[in-house]
């Protein structure tokens, strides 16, 4: 799968000129949402559709079931776990859970340096070096943190936090009090990761889009969860997050996913579960996201998923 987007990426160069997880303390992190949102001008709680279903979230007797089981498994799961969903075509947003509570962002955060790489190649910073692309190619493949240490040092460190919020629009991503400037210590929300996304998916030159695409539909088996569990219908694509952090001086597991799924990638979601000490789990924390992801698009759960650490 790497050879493949590695090679996707240096054919994708060859048509265009150069222009462009650790330890930490509490953030007093903001007060959970317990229920879910959309649109800016959805129906009344409880509203009934013209079809007759419970339409309360404006996404149409589809969706609706899918969303309230969604919200429910967002309600009902240990901890803190945020979901949003983006329609890219309509705008709308639906969105359950803790999604105003800052998560660690684990290995999601390395879509900021992928996509950072990318566009200071075609505005002519710097040169996207073979070398380079092929980091891109093993963060997207199997979330590398050597690729992405390099990308780190060569592309700003610290600084490169401050772009992800002016350009990518992650406003609330915040490092970690009283550890290292480092990709590693970073915390956002969910709406944070919808935000990036959806950046690069309208954003990227249409070559780098297709470069980032295709290599998180590609992934390796080490990240077939969550989004990727949406299922092959929908033909998702994926940038899982998992580790072991400290919050209140005790250690527990986190897992994120971030993607899209749909005809031209038309949905993007971003899913972050931080589990309690003691009912906390790569596994737990992995099987959530995706039952989550395979609910959101109609797929019966449990649902298919591969579990095994880094």
């Amino acid at each position: 799968m790497r050879t493949r987007l590695v090679a996707v990426a240096v054919a994708a160069l060859a048509l265009l000129t150069p222009a462009a997880c650790s330890a930490g303390t509490a953030d007093s992190p903001k007060p959970a949402s317990p229920s879910a949102s959309s649109a800016p001008v959805a129906p009344a709680a409880g509203a009934t559709s013209p079809s007759g279903c419970d339409d309360s979230a404006g996404w149409g007797c589809e969706w609706a079931p899918r969303l309230a089981a969604a919200g429910a498994i967002a309600a009902d799961a240990p901890g803190e776990l945020g979901v949003v969903v983006l329609d890219r075509r309509t705008g709308d947003r639906w969105q359950a859970g803790d999604v105003d509570t800052l998560f660690w962002t684990g290995s999601t955060i390395k879509l900021g340096l992928v996509a950072t790489a990318l566009e200071q190649s075609r505005t002519g910073v710097r040169e996207l070096s073979d070398t380079d692309t092929q980091r891109i190619g093993d963060i997207l493949a199997f979330s590398s943190d050597d690729a992405a240490d390099a990308l780190w040092r060569e592309y700003g460190r610290s600084a490169l936090l401050t772009r992800f919020k002016s350009r990518y629009g992650m406003s609330h991503a915040t490092y970690v009090n009283g550890f290292d400037k480092y990709w590693g210590f970073v915390k956002c929300t969910p709406g944070d990761l919808v935000t990036l996304m959806d950046y690069m998916l309208d954003k990227l030159g249409p070559a780098d889009r297709d470069l980032v695409v295709t290599g998180m539909r590609q992934t390796d088996d080490i990240q077939h969860w969550g989004i990727w569990s949406a299922g092959p219908d929908v033909d998702p694509g994926n940038k899982n997050g998992w580790s072991v952090e400290k919050d209140d001086g005790r250690e527990h597991w986190l897992t994120s996913s971030v993607g899209f799924a749909g005809d031209d990638e038309r949905y993007v979601i971003a899913e972050m579960y931080s589990m309690p000490p003691g009912q906390d789990s790569l596994e737990r924390g992995a099987r959530t996201l995706s039952d989550l992801s395979a609910t959101l698009f109609g797929r019966a759960t449990p649902a298919p998923a591969v579990i095994r650490p880094s």
